[in-house]
């Protein structure tokens, strides 16, 4: 491999791993700033993570919190993704999931307001943002990203139908 093409390379690999530092500072200010204090769930395994950690606090003597819950839901989906999409991808998508889980551990709460309205909207927004930036420089953010490009894959369905059958 000649200079220009490791050069080229690295590059990929810093600005991918810039945007899901970049991510996972937007999802985490979706999640703790908008949805946990307007009590608003998102959608795919961030939302699930959501109920588990609602769930666990209401029901068992442990809370899982809502980062953790995120990355372990991920977890079969990375050992799907590395058998059926590929290496580099499924590594890019640890890493941003990890640096999700990790900020919304990081990041308290701070409620700017409780009205669900806002909350959704503005934490939508966000988290637009943040998905739109990792999908443009071509890294997934986990969850059903993964399952949607496998089952694309498999049968020709769209990844879209795929989000609304899980979410619904």
């Amino acid at each position: 491999m000649d200079d220009v093409s490791k050069l080229m390379r690295r590059h990929t690999y810093v600005t991918k791993t810039s945007t899901s530092f970049i991510y996972g500072i937007l999802v985490s200010i979706a999640v703790n700033f908008f949805w946990t204090p307007g009590h608003i769930y998102s959608s795919g395994i961030t939302g699930l993570a959501q109920l588990l950690n609602t769930i666990s606090s209401r029901t068992f003597p442990m809370t899982i919190s809502t980062g953790l819950g995120l990355f372990l839901l991920n977890v079969p989906l990375f050992l799907l993704a590395w058998r059926g999409i590929g290496r580099e991808f499924t590594i890019f998508t640890i890493i941003t999931v990890f640096l999700s889980s990790f900020m919304i551990q990081l990041l308290k709460p701070i409620p700017l307001t409780h009205d669900p309205i806002i909350c959704a909207i503005f934490g939508g927004a966000v988290n637009g943002f943040g998905t739109g930036t990792a999908l443009k420089n071509g890294i997934s953010t986990g969850g059903l990203d993964i399952l949607g490009l496998v089952i694309r894959e498999r049968t020709g369905r769209s990844i879209g139908s795929v989000n609304i059958a899980f979410n619904a």
